[in-house]
């Protein structure tokens, strides 16, 4: 009888530990999950409003207000031809995002989302200052055509305010940016943390 009990309580204490790592894992796969779901909302966010721009270019650019000269026409062409470059290149992110399976414990995993990590640390660096600097010479490719249609200062106010505007806009995407960027640096060290688990199991 002793011998037993004795058995129940040694296979009770083997057996107790192993449901808090499965409940600490089922845990992190949320949590990565959850974080995955906030990066990809704001990869959407930036589809929206590069479309958005696009279409007001397109419509006010092309349609309206049309640009006649070569040099005014390529300049309308560019500005839409780089946000939506940069729209494909959020699609093709977010479809990359999704092939991750989080859930899954293994090395490869963890590789996978380091990449996807580098990945989007350089679409927003090289990949967005170099789509920025060609989006801005087109803008000021208008200028020369626009400059036609209205007083001078008007264009010299409308040349120097551009960059004004433009920093302020880059400097709140960079805060959502970085807000993306922690999301994957987080999702990272949880996978990692899956593996870890993975192998002292």
């Amino acid at each position: 009888m002793n011998n037993e009990l004795d058995n129940l309580k040694s296979m009770w204490r083997n057996a107790a530990p192993a449901e808090p790592p499965a409940a600490s894992a089922r845990a992190i796969v949320n949590k990565a999950k959850a974080k995955r779901r906030s990066s990809i909302f704001f990869q959407y966010g930036n589809i929206a409003v590069l479309s958005a721009t696009a279409l007001v270019i397109y419509i006010f650019l092309w349609q309206l207000y049309p640009y006649h000269t070569a040099l005014g026409k390529t300049g309308v062409i560019i500005m839409i031809g780089s946000l939506v470059l940069r729209i494909v290149i959020e699609i093709f992110s977010i479809r990359k995002w999704h092939h991750i399976q989080l859930d899954a414990h293994t090395l490869q995993n963890t590789r996978q989302t380091l990449d996807y990590y580098e990945f989007r640390k350089f679409i927003h660096g090289s990949v967005t200052y170099t789509i920025v600097i060609v989006y801005t010479l087109a803008f000021y490719c208008l200028l020369p055509e626009f400059s036609q249609q209205v007083p001078a200062w008007v264009t010299v106010l409308i040349g120097i305010s551009y960059p004004v505007g433009a920093a302020i806009l880059i400097r709140q995407i960079r805060k959502g940016i970085r807000r993306e960027m922690d999301d994957i640096t987080a999702i990272s060290r949880l996978s990692e943390s899956l593996q870890s688990a993975d192998d002292t199991e």
